[in-house]
Formats: structure tokens, sequence, C-alpha cells
């Protein structure tokens, strides 16, 4: 969908200004602005791709290289670690834990499948009975789960499938030679969570788009498709009737039960959204508009919803 008649910078995003893509710049910049007032002045940046086309960037603090700390908006690259080594054929999201990592973390309920552990449901034994938000040793069980099925370690499986195609330049921290002290994770382990081993994944908001733009994309970059739209569907429905808002570690925006965010009637339903921290990182996607809008920043304690309410008139 991406178009190649424009000009492309060196990280790979084609780029041109909101009017080429029919956006009014003057009322993105008033968005910004709103978004600014709603969080208290906490926002670093915002960045709006359209169409596969990066047409908007703006930075309160640092630039376009600056990385911010993304916390559990990392959850959503994992579940992409995940959905490429099911089009690859290394799993399925039906496998059992134990197929790949014999003795798990205690914390994985009895029986879970990857599934489990994709829509935080792997606490109970029997598991998928209810929904438990985890950012440690029962999400981080994936990345043991990926090595084990690609032979390699986490780090490098990220970096052959997502650095190079997408000419990532975040910093993904991984345990040690010799692997994580005190800790059971293995030499270039990265965490899915954040809170676990190795500090929090840090990035650019320009590499994050390139996150939602996969994704909207349907799982296909520069013309190389690295994730199912089988996968890509199914993560980004409601897994469980007892939980609207929650894929396969993305959060939706779908009328029904919820223990955590809500839904908001201002924002498309098939919205799905990464969000990290305390509202330090939001990445939503907008697969109707072909809109992908990322913005991050310092502790925000009402953005855990991605403040999307104040970008209403692009979805008009």
């Amino acid at each position: 969908m991406a178009m190649t008649a424009w000009p492309v910078a060196a990280d790979g995003w084609p780029t041109a200004t909101p009017a080429d893509l029919g956006l009014d710049k003057a009322a993105i910049d008033s968005m910004g602005d709103k978004l600014q007032t709603a969080s208290g002045g906490t926002r670093a940046g915002l960045v709006v791709v359209k169409e596969g086309v990066l047409v908007y960037e703006k930075y309160w603090q640092g630039d376009a290289e600056t990385m911010h700390q993304v916390f559990s908006c990392t959850k959503s690259w994992g579940s992409t670690l995940v959905g490429i080594a099911v089009h690859n054929g290394l799993v399925a999201v039906e496998d059992p834990v134990t197929k790949w990592v014999p003795q798990p973390a205690p914390e994985v309920g009895t029986g879970a499948l990857l599934k489990h552990i994709l829509t935080q449901t792997a606490h109970t034994t029997p598991p998928g009975m209810e929904f438990s938000y985890n950012s440690g040793s029962i999400v981080n069980t994936l990345p043991e789960v990926l090595e084990a099925a690609s032979k390699m370690s986490s780090h490098a499986y990220f970096e052959m499938v997502l650095v190079k195609p997408l000419k990532l330049t975040m910093m993904w921290p991984s345990c040690a030679a010799g692997g994580c002290a005190g800790t059971r994770y293995k030499a270039d382990y990265i965490q899915f969570g954040d809170q676990g081993p190795n500090p929090v994944l840090q990035s650019t908001l320009r590499d994050q788009a390139k996150l939602g733009w996969l994704w909207l994309n349907d799982g296909v970059w520069n013309g190389e498709r690295l994730l199912d739209s089988a996968y890509i569907k199914a993560a980004t429905e409601p897994s469980f009737d007892f939980q609207a808002v929650y894929g396969y570690l993305w959060w939706l925006n779908r009328e029904g039960k919820s223990s955590v965010l809500s839904y908001n009637a201002e924002v498309p339903n098939d919205m799905f959204h990464a969000v990290g921290g305390i509202g330090n990182c939001s990445i939503g996607v907008f697969p109707t508009q072909h809109l992908v809008i990322v913005h991050a920043g310092d502790l925000d304690t009402g953005g855990l919803g991605g403040h999307w309410e104040v970008f209403a008139p692009l979805f008009e």
C-alpha cells in the first residue's frame, strides 16, 4: 500500500507531507497541542503514518533519533516475533508450552498453550479461565520458546527476522555471555515483559511506527511477507468473552467486558494499540483509515488509553 514514488529516508521510511496524503498539517498540529495538554506536557514526540508513508513528526524533546523507554510496548514486538515464527512453521499458537520449554516458570499454569501466554490467560490451571496482566516470568517464557524452536538466541532471532528487513535501530537489551546471573535465562536472551533480568527496551518513535505499519499492512514489509493474515486476525480480536479489549499482546478497542482498559467510542472499533509504562509509549493502529499514530514521553498517569480521542477528527 505504500507509494514507492515518495522519497525514502535512510531508515526505509517513504516520506511526504500531510497534504500529499490528504491530511491537514495545521489540524494535526492542533491535535498534538491537545495531546500535550491531555498528557500534562509529558509527550516527547508524535509520529503519524498514512498509507505506509511517514507524513508527520514533531518532537518536543529530542529528535527523530532519540531513544525512549517503551516498557510494555515490548510485548507487541514479542507478539510479532511469535507471529513470524508461526509464519515460518517453527511454532503454532496451539502448541503446549512444555513442547518447547519442558520446565517453564512455575507461574505458568499446567497445560498452558502458547495462545494462553499471548492472551495473558496462562496463570490458571486449567489455563484460559481468566485474564491477568503479566509483565514477568509468564510472558517472558515466550522468548525461551523461540530459542528452542529457532535453535538460536532470542536476540539473534530478532535481529534476523525484524532488525534486518525493517532497518531497525532500537536497542533491545539481552543477557550477557553466560546468561543473566541468578536466572534461568541464557546468553543473548531478550525479555518480552518489562519485568525481567534486563533493562527496558529503548526505541525511536520511527521504529515503533514500523511495528504499527507492519501489522496494518497485513504483515508485509517492502513486499516481503513476515506475518500471516490469519495470525494478525486472531491477534487483533478478543480471544475470550471475559476480556474484550485484549488480543495477542495487543490492546483492542472493543465493546464488552474488560478488567483493565475500557472502550473508547470516539475511536474506530477496529483500532488496536500497544501500551507501555504508565502512558510512556503508545502505538495506535487504525486499519480503516490506514493510519498509524505513535507518541511517547515521560510518565503520564492518564495515558494508558493513549489519549486517542484527541485525534477524533481523523476518524470522521
